[in-house]
């Protein structure tokens, strides 16, 4: 389960899927790389419902990432702003 939601500062990350599909946790040697995040874009929106995560994220180089808790992220969701 995803318990934090992050937007990407500065770098690049990939998103990363197993090749097998199976298990919610994968060794990096089976998964293929399905695309990348760069400056502005954001992951984490399984929080949102509570559902499993799909992906794995890396990076391959330095990244800066803002963190928002889940609890906070639907505060914030909720409110509108």
């Amino acid at each position: 389960m995803g318990t934090n939601w992050y937007a990407v500062l500065t770098g690049s990350l990939d998103v990363q899927v197993s090749e097998t599909g199976t298990g919610q946790y994968y060794a990096l040697s089976d998964n293929i790389v399905i695309c990348t995040l760069g400056v502005g874009t954001a992951f984490g929106e399984s929080i949102l419902n509570d559902i499993p995560r799909h992906a794995t994220v890396v990076t391959g180089e330095f990244c800066e990432l803002l963190r928002i808790e889940q609890k906070d992220f639907k505060t914030i969701w909720d409110s509108g702003t």
